[in-house]
């Protein structure tokens, strides 16, 4: 508490002041906007050839996610710019439910090529790499909005390299998202699937991450296959 006292008479000659001490506080932390993967096991150790940015997850800052299609062999790294500062990776080995703590090594890849899901958790310096889940929500799968939808969920079709669901859909906004075993546990609030959607636009795959709501896709009822090749960053939505 900082108290000022300024008389009229004197002026600045009979100015006090007084500060007081009442409580210790902590400074919050501060995470970056962005982060970036990079490494063998997901292009190469290149920033110029390597583009992989990472996608922020909505209010929860120390928090990113990535559905990557990574090599049979190799490993990568983080970074919070395209450069080779403050750059990270795991520490120890792998715990049972595919998590590493942050640190210093190269994080290697599973063994078998494929798309996976990695979640950065700044916060709690966390890295898991997990199954990709892909989940469809709200209008078109019956209005139904408690995610994850189990019958909106989506194939990981690795031959093609696509994630790809064929489904009767309703009429109404095609909504997707992905899903992670840490959205619902996070505190003080969890991910909501919206903090973590993405649509199909213009056959590109555009992200939400911090953003506002995007613009809308509106399906008439019928069968659709719905592809998204995230290697590309292309989607596509045929009507069967």
């Amino acid at each position: 508490t900082v108290t000022m006292k300024w008389s009229a008479e004197t002026g600045g000659l009979g100015m006090t002041a007084s500060m007081t001490k009442t409580a210790d506080v902590e400074p919050l932390p501060e995470y970056p906007e962005t982060l970036f993967m990079i490494g063998d096991g997901v292009g190469d150790w290149i920033w110029d050839n390597t583009d992989l940015p990472m996608i922020a997850v909505h209010s929860h800052p120390y928090m990113f996610w990535k559905i990557v299609w990574m090599n049979e062999t190799g490993g990568f790294k983080f970074a919070p710019k395209k450069m080779w500062a403050n750059d990270f990776g795991k520490s120890g080995d792998m715990s049972a439910d595919s998590v590493y703590n942050k640190g210093s090594d190269n994080v290697p890849v599973p063994g078998t090529a494929g798309y996976y899901m990695v979640v950065v958790d700044l916060k709690n310096e966390k890295i898991s790499i997990s199954d990709v889940k892909v989940h469809l929500i709200g209008a078109t799968i019956g209005n139904l909005w408690d995610a994850p939808v189990a019958d909106g969920k989506f194939t990981v079709d690795n031959a093609n390299e696509v994630v790809t669901i064929t489904k009767s859909l309703s009429a109404g906004e095609l909504r997707m998202h992905v899903w992670h075993k840490w959205f619902p546990v996070q505190d003080p609030q969890p991910v909501a699937w919206w903090q973590a959607e993405f649509i199909i636009l213009n056959n590109k795959i555009e992200f939400r991450g911090t953003g506002d709501d995007q613009e809308r896709v509106n399906l008439t009822a019928g069968n659709y296959k719905i592809d998204l090749n995230f290697k590309t960053g292309a989607g596509s939505i045929t009507a069967q």
